[in-house]
């Protein structure tokens, strides 16, 4: 599939998203380390979607009508007697290339779209005005590079217009883990840079608040809660700070063609500042 003219797309799939030529949010988060690590991670590697089970949970919640269709559990059966082969072949005819996943998986898939139904804010984003799963591209006026972008749903709550993103999450969802894995796997650049985009695609009209970004945290440990967190402003403007200055950076490498990696200098390092804090209070 070829590039589009910039605008939000419903219903592309992930492989035509994919050889969209833009920048996206997946090749900038790289440079928090070195151009050179993210010349290696992304620029010569195919685009990846998200872990298995993390689209698995987005499909249940998202598109549920695709969830068979899709995908399918994994019988138990023991393939090396004569019985079990044959039940691996009719199972395996019966896949007709879906996505197979272990029975566990499922069912915190199956669990979690059972969540989220049940959560009174969640339900009234997802059946507010909106729509799912939209893939964007843009041309951002600081940099004069195309980017890109794919939200999991537009919609509203009380009447404020919202960015929702589902995340799975490994662990209990207190608030302390949650901000631990948002500084992580960097979803706060994430989040600034698709609020920066669909800004620029679509913009507020005058007098209308500004979207808010929030993020459908899914617990993939039993019992499988969920809960939704509103990402702060301050966090926001960090992102976006953060994101933008990785942007700058890819730009001129790619007009260079050269990607660097650590400075060939020497630097001072030590104790972490916790754990320095923990001897200065001894």
């Amino acid at each position: 599939m070829s590039t589009p003219e910039p605008g939000v797309y419903p219903g592309v799939s992930f492989d035509d998203y994919s050889e969209w030529e833009a920048v996206n949010h997946s090749t900038l988060v790289h440079f928090a380390s070195t151009p050179a690590h993210a010349y290696h991670a992304v620029v010569n590697q195919k685009e990846k979607p998200s872990t298995n089970l993390g689209h698995l949970v987005h499909t249940a919640i998202l598109q549920p009508e695709l969830l068979e269709k899709e995908y399918m559990a994994v019988p138990k059966v023991d393939k090396r007697t004569k019985e079990g082969k044959r039940q691996w072949a009719e199972f395996e005819r019966a896949a007709e290339g879906r996505m197979l996943v272990q029975p566990a998986e499922m069912e915190c898939a199956t669990a979690l779209r059972r969540r989220v139904r049940e959560h009174a804010t969640l339900r009234e984003m997802l059946a507010s005005k909106g729509a799912n799963e939209l893939s964007m591209l843009w041309i951002d006026p600081d940099l004069g590079l195309p980017c890109k972008g794919r939200i999991d749903r537009i919609c509203e709550l009380q009447k404020q217009s919202f960015i929702l993103d589902f995340k799975t999450h490994g662990f209990v969802a207190t608030r302390k883990s949650w901000e631990s894995a948002v500084q992580k796997f960097g979803y706060h650049t994430q989040a600034a840079w698709y609020k920066r985009g669909l800004e620029i695609l679509r913009p507020m009209p005058e007098g209308i608040p500004e979207r808010r970004f929030a993020w459908g945290v899914c617990e993939t440990v039993a019992p499988y809660l969920v809960r939704v967190f509103d990402v702060d402003e301050d966090t926001l403007q960090i992102g976006l700070d953060e994101v933008m200055r990785y942007a700058q950076t890819f730009a001129k490498c790619k007009q260079t063609g050269e990607w660097p990696g650590w400075d060939e200098g020497m630097q001072t390092a030590g104790l972490p500042p916790w754990a320095m804090k923990g001897f200065a209070d001894d």
